[in-house]
């Protein structure tokens, strides 16, 4: 996930719309995934798969 300027400040800053890629990532119900979110870590349990 990158960083996209605002044009206000000069500041980066996330996008509005933030969204995240696992399309390369293999998923196996029991596994952990974490996530990271503006610097902190969120670890999620897998529970389901599913293809869509």
């Amino acid at each position: 996930m990158g960083r996209v300027a605002d044009g206000n400040d000069g500041e980066a800053s996330l996008p509005d719309d933030v969204g995240f890629h696992f399309a390369d990532e293999r998923f196996v119900v029991g596994e952990y995934v974490s996530v990271n979110e503006r610097g902190k870590m969120h670890t999620y349990r897998v529970t389901t798969v599913s293809h869509l």
